[in-house]
């Protein structure tokens, strides 16, 4: 049975700028586009060699690129100081994924 309901009564719909969301929702999408987007490429990658006899090799790396100085940070002009250190545990990092399959490589940085 369908019940109508009125426009006055109040939903429930949080948005991303919710004050109890605090950003998790949307950094949640984007680790989700980013694993669906990276799984896709390894799948196309797979079928495209796959018809062939060759190995297909793939590597990943994460590496601390915190800066060990204080450095002067982009976007900040105003502050006119340079950063003063991290927030908390806040590091830095670099991420690769490279595939390499009849001596071609290819390579994604984050």
């Amino acid at each position: 049975m369908l019940t109508k309901t009125s426009l006055s009564e109040p939903q429930d719909r949080r948005s991303f700028n919710s004050k109890t969301d605090n950003g998790a929702g949307k950094e949640r999408i984007y680790r989700t586009r980013r694993m669906r987007f990276f799984c896709t490429v390894s799948f196309l990658m797979y079928a495209a060699i796959a018809g062939r006899a060759q190995d297909l090799s793939a590597g990943y790396a994460k590496a601390d690129i915190t800066p060990a100085e204080p450095v002067m940070m982009g976007g900040y002009d105003l502050r006119g100081a340079p950063s003063d250190g991290i927030h908390g545990n806040d590091r830095l990092y670099a991420r690769a994924l490279v595939f390499e399959a009849s001596g071609v490589r290819l390579a994604f940085v984050e």
